[in-house]
């Protein structure tokens, strides 16, 4: 991992609560970056891949594109179920890009001219059921995502959450029903010529499995390739039980041939690896829906750093840290605590990550969001629903195992 040396002042923000000490700083100057008045204007998740090459891909859910004014999202604002963007990264010189040096993915515009989602269902006949039930699906990035050299190119791998809208009110009226892949199938390309394509994942269980009394199962949260095991791909999961807390699983798979699934093997409570996904064994229990999973090597540490909201919404950031991925992990640590108003019970944070690739030497940057349940709040309040930034220092992270 390169670290690079701090190149932006730091003032201790009123809406940041470090805990336990540690020295949590407001990145603005990233914050600036997404902070923007015309096309993409908020998104969540929030996820980085290193595309390899000198650049740096982002991974947004829902996204907001249309004009804003007045710290308002203005008539005229679509919100379509994905978009990328894309960045030049030079680790000598630490900087986040400016505004103009970003790059900004969606797919083809529709009819309209308005643009639409980079993974999306296929356009489709209006007279075929299993079509029309396919069209009704959409694809929320995971935040997790892996770049392959496979045939000569080199291909994006993006984990997406299959969803499908319930009837309910508020911002959790979907369900997940499944789990897919988003694929780019060559990004040395221009980011203006990318063309993604959807792949489903047998493995996965989908939310509705537990009203039949079963434990669903999501792939593709994140990924890791192991420095000593280059020949394969790890593909982490969630697992929710009937009862109790969700739990991380593992996965792994030939880097070549990621897309044969019958290739998987599932990392097992016993240390082996199965060809079942209902052997998938937890080495982690009370995991987020998101999070970010990344290799670290810090000072004498050298393993692996995993971020996320405390569970069930909670507004506390957590790290936990391995030598191995498959653990012992260590006991999770408050990190900082967005600070909500606290007569505001409308607002909540969730999908925290962390950047390594992004970090000043000796600090670890994390992105969070902030969100309402009421949804056209974030139509008169333009600041919600974009991401947010904080650094903390790498040597409060690691220590106290």
């Amino acid at each position: 991992m390169l670290w690079h040396d701090a190149v932006i002042l730091h003032a201790a923000e009123p809406d940041i609560q470090s805990t336990a000490g540690i020295a949590a700083h407001r990145e603005s100057a990233w914050e600036a970056v997404f902070s923007r008045t015309q096309g993409w204007n908020g998104g969540d998740v929030a996820g980085t891949v290193d595309l390899g090459d000198g650049r740096v891909v982002w991974l947004f859910g829902d996204t907001f594109v249309g004009p804003l004014a007045d710290g308002k999202r203005l008539p005229g604002t679509v919100m379509i179920n994905n978009s990328l963007a894309v960045h030049a990264w030079n680790p000598a010189s630490p900087r986040p890009p400016t505004p103009d040096a970003i790059e900004f993915v969606f797919g083809k515009p529709d009819a309209e001219g308005k643009p639409t989602a980079v993974f999306a269902p296929q356009r489709v006949p209006p007279n075929e059921l299993d079509n029309q039930l396919d069209a009704m699906r959409q694809f929320w990035p995971s935040g997790g995502g892996v770049v392959v050299e496979t045939a000569g190119k080199r291909q994006l791998i993006v984990g997406l959450f299959v969803i499908r809208k319930t009837k309910e009110q508020g911002a959790f009226a979907f369900r997940r029903v499944g789990n897919a892949f988003g694929i780019i199938d060559d990004v040395r390309h221009s980011p203006a010529e990318w063309r993604g394509r959807v792949v489903d994942i047998p493995h996965a269980v989908g939310d509705q499995a537990q009203t039949e009394g079963v434990a669903s199962l999501s792939w593709g949260e994140q990924f890791l390739r192991i420095p000593n095991d280059q020949a394969n791909v790890y593909v982490f999961g969630v697992r929710a039980p009937l009862r109790g807390p969700r739990e991380l699983v593992a996965a792994r798979v030939p880097a070549d041939s990621i897309e044969a699934f019958e290739k998987w093997r599932f990392y097992t409570s016993d240390g082996r690896w199965s060809g079942l996904a209902a052997e998938a064994g937890a080495i982690l229990k009370d995991i987020a829906p998101e999070f970010s999973l990344e290799r670290l090597d810090f000072d004498a540490f050298h393993g692996y750093l995993l971020v996320q909201n405390e569970p069930l919404l909670g507004a506390g950031i957590r790290v936990l840290t391995a030598e191995e991925p498959f653990g012992p992990w260590s006991t999770p640590r408050a990190v900082f605590r967005p600070m909500l108003p606290p007569n505001d019970r409308d607002l909540f944070s969730y999908a925290a990550k962390g950047h390594l690739l992004l970090s000043c030497r000796g600090e670890l940057l994390i992105s969070y969001i902030v969100s309402a349940h009421d949804f056209w709040r974030l139509f008169r309040q333009a600041e919600l629903y974009r991401p947010r930034f904080v650094s903390v220092p790498l040597g409060d992270v690691v220590r106290e195992r």
